[in-house]
């Protein structure tokens, strides 16, 4: 009977840890696809201003009040904070004026991490730790509108940013059960 019992309780106790397993990872599945969605808006900027003969002319003569009409005034549409244009080799074109936050004005990277990113993958997707918050950026190298497949050499790269602030986290929350919070990397979680 002990033995049954010590099985039948060993056997439970393997389950309950497995579903608990299975649920953190459908979360993790969830919040992934969370993220995709409402990162969705960000992506759609970088490509919509990509792939734009006038883009390429901004990176070519830097006109700062063509990036203040078309630019600055698009980033609250796409729920977007910061954005950044630089030229192939990555000195700064423009950043955005308009930003609550100077940090953020600031180009957040170097050009030998920017190299390294935009050489890695041809739309680099990554959250970046600032004294502004966590800041979730999107980029593309920037290209005429007759080269869609990205085939020619790049003409500059565009970087566009979302800060992860309370209220947007907060959004982020009403859309699951789960609460939500971002953590400084030496903050330790009392649940993964």
């Amino acid at each position: 009977f002990f033995v049954g019992l010590l099985f039948l309780l060993h056997f439970e106790r393997h389950r309950a840890a497995s579903l608990f397993r299975s649920e953190q990872q459908l979360e993790e599945q969830f919040f992934d696809r969370l993220i995709s969605l409402k990162g969705s808006s960000l992506e759609t900027l970088v490509n919509d201003y990509t792939y734009w003969d006038e883009m390429v002319r901004f990176v070519a003569t830097g006109d700062k009040q063509w990036a203040a009409d078309i630019i600055d005034t698009a980033l609250p549409t796409y729920q977007a904070n910061a954005a950044w244009v630089y030229r192939t080799d990555f000195s700064l074109v423009y950043a955005v004026e308009n930003v609550k936050d100077p940090v953020l004005r600031e180009t957040p990277l170097s050009q030998a991490t920017l190299q390294t990113l935009f050489g890695e993958r041809p739309s680099p997707h990554f959250f970046l730790a600032t004294p502004a918050g966590l800041v979730e950026i999107r980029g593309a190298s920037i290209h005429p509108s007759h080269d869609n497949q990205r085939k020619t050499p790049a003409r500059g790269y565009f970087l566009v940013g979302r800060v992860w602030s309370d209220a947007y986290v907060g959004e982020l929350s009403e859309l699951t059960s789960l609460t939500l919070q971002v953590l400084s990397t030496a903050a330790t979680p009392s649940r993964a």
